[in-house]
C-alpha cells in the first residue's frame, strides 16, 4: 500500500501538465490573463522541476521525499486560493520544487531502476492517462481550483509512506548529461511536442470552439490511453523511437489542417499521435538512454521538462500574437457581413459594433453567441415595447430639433395625465405588438378625442416606418450560423502554425535519431529476431505523410470560403431591404465607403471604431484620423 501511494503522488508529479492544462481555460478568463500567462502555468511548473531534479537527486536524504511531499501538497492548497496569475506562479515554483524532491525519493523508494522498474513507468503512464479525465470533471463539477484542491491529499498521503518506506539513500554527485547527445536532443523535443500538443488542443476546444470542459477532457483522453497502448509494442529501440517521432509528427500535422471544428475530427490524429508516444518515451528514456539510478533518472527528467518549458515559452506568443491577429480580421470579416445583409442601413451599421465589440481572443465564439442572443432578445423587445421606441424617437427629435419631450407633447394634446397615457401605452403592447396603425386609432378611441390626430398620424409615420421586426429576426438568424463560421475559421487559423511548429519538433526527434539506426555494409539494418523492422518503420513513414494529406484534402473540401474585404474605393453590389430605406442605405454605405476610402481604411474598420472606444482608437493609431460621429462622417463623404 505505501509503494501504491508514493507511486500516485510520483505519477501526479509527473503527469502535471495533463491535469492542470484543463484549468488553463478558465484561468485565463478569471486571472484576466493572457495565453502567454496561462502557458506559465505550466511552465514555472516544468521551468523549476528541470532545475531542481538534479539537485534533489544529488542532496536526497532520509526526510527530503517526506518534506518534498508536504511542500507540494501546501503549494497546492495555495495554488487554489491564488487570486491573481502572479500569486499562482509562486506557488506553482513551490510546488515544482516539492515535486523535485519528492521524485528523487520516489524513484529509490519505488526502485525504479531495479525491481520497481513497471511501477516507476506505470506510475507516470498512468497518471498522464487519468490526468484529462481527472482535470475535465473537476473543472466541470466545480471549477479550476478544484484541480489542486485534488492534488494536496495525494501529496499528504505520500509523506508517512515515504518516511516509513525503507530505501537507499546514498549520496549521489549532481548528475551529468546524458552522453548521448542526439537521443538527449530528440527526447528534449519529442517532449516539447507533446506538451504543445496537450496546451494547444485543450485551449483550440474550450477556449476556441467553446467546448464544455468535461467533453473536451473525454476528447483529448484519446492521447494518452494511445500511448499506453503504444507502449506495448516492442522492438529495437532505435527503429521505435523514429517509427514514435515520425508518428507523433504526423498526428501533431493533422490538427494543423482540421477540416471543421468538431471534436471528432481531432481522434485520429490523437490516436497516431498517441500510439507514436507510447513507442517513442520508453525505447529513448531507459533504452537508448539509460535510466538505472537515482541521478540517471533525474538527468532524464530534467532534459524532458526544459523542452517542455522552453516549447511553451517558444509558442505561447505565436498562438497569442495569431490569435489577435485572426480574430481582428474575423470582426472585419463579420461587420463585411452585417453590412451586406438586408437589413435597414440605422440597424446594420449598429449591429456589427454591438456584434463584435464584446469579442476578444480568450472566448471569441461564445462571446459571438452572447452578442446574437442580445440582439435577438432586443429585437424581440422592440417588436412589442411602444416605450422603447417612443424614446427611440425622442432622442431622434432631441437630436433633430432639440425637442425630445413627445410624451409631453402627447399629454398636452390629448389632454391626459402622464400616468393614464403610459399605462394607456403599455395596454397597447400586448394587444396589438407591432401594429401601430391599429394601436394609435384604439388609443384616440378610447381616449374620446380627435385633437391629437395630427401628432398620431405623426407618430405613426415615424415609428411604422422601421423594418418589420420579424424580417430582422430572420435576418439575424440567417447571419449567426455565418458569423460562427467566419469565427470558427480564424480560431483554426490562429492555431493552424503552432500546431505545424510543433509538429516540427516531433519531425526534428526523428531527424536527430536517424544515426542510431545501425549500419552495416553501407545499409540501415533494421531487422530484429522479433517486433519491428524495417517494414514497420515504412510504415510508420507511410502513416505520417497519408493521414495529414487526407486532412489536407479534406480541408480544402469542407471548409468555407473566407469573406472578402472589399476596396471602398471600388463599386460593389449592395443587398438593399427597398422602397425608401434602401435608397436610404445606399446613401449611407456609399457615405461611408467614401470616408473610408479617403482615411485608406476599410468600410468595416470605420464602422466598427464609430461605435467602439477600443477600435476608435486603434483606428486613430494605425491611419492617424480620429474617427467622428456617424453623423459627422456622413455628411463629410455626401459632401466629397
Amino acid at each position: 500500500m505505501k509503494r501504491v501511494l508514493i507511486a500516485l503522488a510520483a505519477g501526479l508529479a509527473l503527469a502535471d501538465a495533463a491535469v492542470v492544462a484543463l484549468a488553463l481555460p478558465p484561468i485565463l478568463l478569471e486571472l484576466d490573463t493572457t495565453v502567454e500567462g496561462v502557458a506559465a502555468v505550466i511552465a514555472v511548473y516544468t521551468g523549476v522541476l528541470a532545475v531542481a531534479l538534479p539537485v534533489s537527486a544529488a542532496l536526497h536524504g532520509r526526510g527530503t521525499g517526506a518534506a518534498g511531499a508536504l511542500l507540494f501538497a501546501a503549494a497546492s492548497i495555495a495554488c487554489a486560493s491564488a487570486r491573481s496569475l502572479e500569486l499562482l506562479l509562486v506557488m506553482r515554483a513551490l510546488q515544482a520544487l516539492g515535486a523535485a524532491a519528492l521524485l528523487a525519493a520516489a524513484f529509490d523508494a519505488l526502485d525504479g531502476g531495479g525491481a520497481g522498474r513497471r511501477l516507476w513507468v506505470g506510475a507516470a503512464v498512468a497518471g498522464t492517462a487519468a490526468g484529462p479525465a481527472l482535470g475535465g470533471v473537476l473543472t466541470e463539477v466545480f471549477d479550476w481550483r478544484a484541480i489542486f484542491v485534488a492534488q494536496a491529499p495525494i501529496g499528504l498521503a505520500a509523506v508517512p509512506a515515504l518516511l516509513a518506506t525503507p530505501m537507499a539513500t546514498v549520496r549521489e554527485h549532481l548528475p551529468r548529461p546524458p552522453r548521448d547527445v542526439l537521443a538527449a536532443l530528440a527526447l528534449a523535443l519529442l517532449s516539447g511536442a507533446l506538451t504543445a500538443l496537450l496546451f494547444l488542443l485543450v485551449l483550440l476546444l474550450i477556449s476556441g470552439w467553446s467546448v464544455e470542459p468535461l467533453a473536451a477532457a473525454a476528447a483529448v483522453s484519446v492521447l494518452p490511453l494511445a500511448a499506453l497502448a503504444g507502449s506495448f509494442i516492442r522492438g529495437p529501440a532505435a527503429t521505435r523511437a523514429v517509427a514514435g517521432c515520425l508518428l507523433v509528427a504526423g498526428g501533431i500535422a493533422c490538427l494543423a489542417l482540421l477540416a471543421q471544428a468538431s471534436p471528432l475530427w481531432t481522434i485520429a490524429p490523437q490516436l497516431l499521435a498517441g500510439i507514436g508516444i507510447g513507442m517513442a518515451f520508453p525505447a529513448l528514456a531507459g533504452e537508448l538512454m539509460p535510466e538505472r539510478t537515482r541521478g540517471q533518472a533525474a538527468a532524464l527528467l530534467s532534459l524532458r521538462h526544459a523542452g517542455i518549458t522552453l516549447t511553451l515559452i517558444a509558442l505561447a506568443p505565436v498562438v497569442a500574437a495569431q490569435l489577435d491577429t485572426q480574430v481582428e480580421l474575423a470582426r472585419e470579416r463579420g461587420t463585411a457581413l452585417v453590412l451586406d445583409a438586408a437589413l435597414p442601413p440605422t440597424d446594420k451599421i449598429e449591429l456589427a459594433p454591438r456584434l463584435f465589440a464584446d469579442i476578444e481572443s480568450d472566448d471569441p465564439r461564445d462571446a459571438l453567441a452572447g452578442a446574437l442572443a442580445r440582439e435577438r432578445r432586443r429585437v424581440a423587445r422592440e417588436d412589442r415595447d411602444f416605450l422603447s421606441r417612443l424614446e427611440r424617437l425622442e432622442d431622434q427629435l432631441r437630436q433633430e430639433n432639440g425637442s425630445g419631450d413627445l410624451l409631453g407633447q402627447l399629454e398636452s394634446t390629448l389632454g391626459v395625465d402622464a400616468g393614464d397615457l403610459i399605462g394607456e401605452l403599455e395596454g397597447l403592447e400586448d394587444r396589438y405588438g407591432p401594429d401601430l396603425a391599429a394601436g394609435l386609432r384604439d388609443l384616440e378611441q378610447r381616449l374620446g378625442t380627435n385633437a391629437g390626430s395630427s401628432l398620431l398620424a405623426d407618430l405613426e409615420g415615424r415609428l411604422g416606418g422601421r423594418t418589420d421586426p420579424r424580417l430582422v429576426r430572420r435576418e439575424l438568424s440567417r447571419l449567426g450560423g455565418e458569423l460562427d463560421d467566419v469565427v470558427l475559421a480564424a480560431v483554426d487559423a490562429a492555431f493552424s502554425l503552432a500546431f505545424a511548429l510543433a509538429a516540427a519538433l516531433a519531425l526534428l526527434a526523428a531527424l536527430a535519431l536517424l544515426p542510431r539506426l545501425r549500419r552495416r555494409q553501407g545499409r540501415v539494418v533494421l531487422s530484429a529476431r522479433r517486433g519491428l523492422g524495417a517494414e514497420a518503420l515504412a510504415l510508420a513513414a507511410l502513416a505520417a505523410l497519408l493521414l495529414p494529406l487526407g486532412y489536407a484534402i479534406a480541408r480544402n473540401e469542407l471548409r468555407t470560403e473566407p469573406v472578402q474585404i472589399a476596396d471602398p474605393c471600388q463599386e460593389r453590389e449592395r443587398r438593399s431591404v427597398g422602397g425608401v430605406e434602401g435608397a436610404v442605405e445606399q446613401a449611407a454605405l456609399v457615405a461611408i465607403d467614401r470616408a473610408a476610402c479617403n482615411h485608406g481604411a476599410s468600410r468595416e474598420e470605420l464602422v466598427l471604431a464609430l461605435f467602439d472606444e477600443a477600435s476608435s482608437r486603434a483606428y486613430e493609431r494605425k491611419y492617424g484620423v480620429k474617427p467622428g460621429s456617424l453623423g459627422e462622417i456622413l455628411k463629410s463623404a455626401i459632401g466629397f
